[in-house]
């Protein structure tokens, strides 16, 4: 009985927040007014859940906005509104503000009902209907309908369309793409006939053998930032900037397995040196173990991989919860730096024993 209750108080707010959208105005129409609605470029696309984000502005000069209400609905045009077509409420509209001094509102996009005849994608091409898709009839498009209130009580009613993307379809480019990544490399470590079973420890591996950490952190942040950047920009249908943080990250990574390949002094070679006898498999111990003789482990290379780890962890959480390539905080980069400075300088050290690879 409770159940119940809950499930007819949830239809009877949707339909009150349904009912107090604003009449949908004609997109051919226009707007009488010089209020001017600009969305974001990073949110021309959203998933469901998701935050779509404008500016209001006015071509006369300043505008001062005391309300916004945002909802959505199914563009449909030349058909009567219905329960397909519904504008719904946005459940959260927020004012943040931008660099230039503008007011950048942002609303959540709600869940709205599934397309008639639009959930298989050949039904959108071959089956006729008046629904907007985008993308190769991919992304199916919604009115974003915003009333204005201004200051002086006057509400202005415009609108947007805004393409409403799928966060599975978004998983599974993820994994197409992760599939050609990772063939790819395994058809390069087939002729380079490595030994080993283990995909990863033989791309990361050293010619003697060894699975070299600097290389780990290289192949992992390429596979982080690339496969967000590819999840992002499926959401988004944009070529989105990736943040100077992530770039950050990729060049420290980068940096440190060129400075760890360099010849050190004494020994005429960089960190790996030929070791005799039969072929021998990469381990992932090798990546904290630098002597497989001795086994000691190098706590260098122990904060290095954990700090790489919790960063990389970070960046994929931001991208799965806010769909957008994050900006990392100084406090990580110096992190990352210290971290992968400190390993560095332990395989520089004349003294260390070099039995193995990065």
């Amino acid at each position: 009985m409770t159940r119940v209750l809950a499930l007819l108080c949830l239809l009877f707010a949707g339909s009150a927040a349904a009912a107090e959208c604003p009449v949908r105005p004609p997109p051919a129409e226009g707007v009488a007014s010089d209020i001017v609605l600009s969305l974001d470029p990073d949110t021309l696309w959203r998933p469901r859940g998701a935050e779509v984000r404008f500016i209001v502005t006015s071509r006369s000069g300043g505008v001062s906005v005391s309300k916004v209400q945002v909802c959505f609905g199914w563009s449909n045009p030349g058909v009567p509104e219905s329960a397909v077509n519904q504008l719904v409420g946005s459940t959260q509209v927020r004012s943040v503000p931008t660099d230039n001094g503008a007011v950048e509102y942002g609303a959540i996009l709600p869940t709205l009902k599934p397309v008639p005849w639009g959930e298989w994608w050949p039904w959108r091409v071959l089956r006729p209907n008046n629904f907007v898709y985008t993308g190769g009839f991919v992304v199916p498009v919604a009115d974003m309908v915003v009333a204005v209130t201004l200051a002086s009580g006057q509400t202005v009613v415009t609108s947007a369309r805004v393409g409403v993307t799928s966060v599975t379809v978004g998983w599974v480019v993820v994994l197409a793409s992760m599939g050609m990544f990772w063939g790819t490399l395994a058809t390069i470590a087939n002729k380079r006939r490595m030994s080993g079973r283990n995909l990863l420890l033989r791309v990361v591996s050293t010619p003697d053998g060894y699975a070299s950490l600097s290389q780990f952190q290289v192949l992992l942040w390429t596979n982080v930032v690339g496969l967000c950047a590819v999840y992002v920009i499926t959401l988004s249908g944009n070529l989105i900037p990736i943040s100077v943080g992530t770039l950050t990250l990729l060049g420290i990574a980068s940096g440190s397995a060129l400075v760890a390949r360099l010849p050190q002094s004494g020994d005429g070679a960089g960190e790996t040196q030929d070791t005799p006898g039969p072929p021998i498999s990469p381990e992932w111990a090798d990546m904290l173990i630098p002597n497989r003789r001795t086994g000691d482990i190098d706590i260098t290379r122990v904060q290095m991989l954990a700090f790489t780890l919790i960063s990389a962890a970070f960046v994929l959480v931001k991208v799965i919860v806010d769909y957008e390539i994050p900006e990392i905080p100084m406090n990580f980069l110096l992190l990352m730096g210290i971290s992968n400075g400190v390993y560095i300088g332990g395989l520089r050290l004349p003294s260390q024993n070099k039995g193995s690879g990065p």
